[in-house]
């Protein structure tokens, strides 16, 4: 029995050793406060809140994994499509090839009555550098995209 205290006592010394050098749990420092959030996520924000929120109504998500498709589903029954940019793509100008992805669906999204931005700017007017330049892409229907593009243009380069 008496070894059983010995170990128990050495147990708690080396616990409050333990303490001592990594300080209480609730007293760390906290991290750093999250950065304000990106235009996109605002906006994804605002629909998936629903009609609590500042909407005030609901929305449905949908992705096919396939543009064309997505395109297809969105000149049909409305909607949006949007692929941002984000810290992993940034180096690279987007994910969506400007000259044979964006390009031609943000053609027939405005032919449509739609409209096609890479955030800032109308994705058409977009002068390609080169081949296989890459873009953020915002396109559907003009309203949303309007706003998605506002909240855009609203945060600075």
């Amino acid at each position: 029995m008496e070894d059983i205290q010995a170990q128990l006592a050495a147990l708690r010394k080396r616990i409050a050793r333990i303490d001592r050098k990594y300080g209480d749990p609730a007293s760390r420092p906290a991290a750093p406060p999250p950065p304000p959030p990106r235009p996109d996520t605002r906006y994804i924000e605002e629909l998936l809140a629903g009609k609590s929120g500042p909407r005030g109504a609901d929305f449905n998500m949908r992705w096919v994994a396939s543009m064309v498709a997505d395109v297809h589903r969105i000149v049909c029954r409305g909607g949006v499509f949007i692929y941002p940019l984000d810290a992993k793509i940034r180096d690279k100008g987007g994910k969506l090839r400007l000259m044979y992805e964006a390009n031609p669906m943000a053609f027939i999204v405005e032919q449509a009555g739609g409209m096609a931005t890479d955030g800032h700017g109308r994705i058409l007017d977009i002068v390609p550098q080169s081949l296989h330049q890459r873009v953020p892409v915002f396109l559907g229907s003009k309203n949303e995209i309007e706003r998605v593009t506002q909240y855009h243009r609203e945060e600075p380069r």
